[in-house]
């Protein structure tokens, strides 16, 4: 089918950059609540390529909210069935790479996906330094990181463009940690299993919770693809579904950060001049003598 016409009602919204968009490679890191949608709204937006890494399976309380399972493919494994149920939603015949791993043990091999994609979507609820990880692997090859996460009746959802990055903003991170994620030694790791896990409570979700998230998080790719106003830096979202409050934290480098290396520029050196000195203070070496 001709794609100008499948994709043709988003082809003409203003400042609409398809071409842009159709070269997208993206790495879906869990294909989870988050995404399932983040995976099908690239598929119908006409990406180029996804990789899908997920190494779970799928439970029965997935169903409420992950939307590439349905009852039968309960106890199947979750790379296997989004990628058969994805194929209703490839309208724009995007290549899809499934790879059934556990993305910590087998970093080498994130790494590797990493290095032919264009962003990467974070959706692998781990912890701070595994997110911090993704961050680091990203500025090495200066692609975004979306990363989004939900928790009973809110979300966040986050876009990290260089710096300010996600270690800037995320407080309580050890340097013996960080020191051995940094740019300069990421894509030399073959196993990230040492970084620490968070202690997560259990999942508090339903599917509108999900799907808003998941498709908030796509918009923060498609801004920066279609070059809006503000949309060239990083930025962190938090919304409330009940209230429909939206929080924009400020988002700021931090000196010294372990993963984007910022360094605030040194001030210019106040010169310090002296008062020009009063001419009935010289005292000359000659008039000191005629006084002798």
């Amino acid at each position: 089918m001709d794609s100008k016409i499948i994709f043709s009602r988003q082809i003409t919204i203003e400042d609409w950059k398809q071409d842009k968009i159709s070269q997208q490679v993206v790495l879906i890191l869990g294909v989870g609540g988050i995404g399932s949608v983040a995976t099908t709204n690239l598929l119908r937006l006409g990406v180029k390529k996804i990789f899908m890494v997920d190494y779970d399976r799928v439970e029965i309380h997935n169903l409420n909210r992950q939307t590439l399972y349905s009852n039968k493919d309960v106890n199947q494994q979750k790379v296997k069935a989004a990628l058969e149920n994805a194929s209703f939603h490839n309208v724009g015949n995007t290549e899809i790479q499934m790879f059934d791993l556990d993305a910590v043990q087998n970093w080498d091999k994130i790494v590797e996906m990493a290095s032919q994609s264009t962003a990467i979507f974070n959706c692998i609820d781990y912890g701070d330094y595994w997110d911090a990880a993704v961050q680091s692997l990203c500025l090495y090859y200066n692609i975004p990181m979306i990363i989004a996460g939900s928790f009973a009746q809110s979300f966040m959802a986050e876009i990290y463009l260089g710096t300010p990055c996600y270690g800037c903003m995320t407080d309580g991170l050890k340097e013996e940690y960080l020191n051995q994620i940094t740019k300069e030694k990421i894509t030399n790791l073959k196993n990230i299993s040492f970084l620490p896990s968070n202690n997560k409570p259990q999942g508090q979700s339903h599917q509108v919770l999900c799907s808003t998230a998941g498709n908030f998080a796509t918009q923060l790719l498609l801004n920066y693809l279609n070059e809006q106003a503000d949309s060239q830096a990083s930025k962190k979202v938090l919304f409330y579904l009940t209230t429909f409050e939206i929080v924009n934290f400020p988002v700021f480098s931090k000196n010294n950060c372990q993963i984007c290396k910022y360094q605030e520029p040194i001030k210019e050196q106040q010169i310090i001049t002296t008062e020009p000195i009063k001419e009935e203070q010289i005292i000359t070496t000659e008039l000191n003598q005629e006084q002798k």
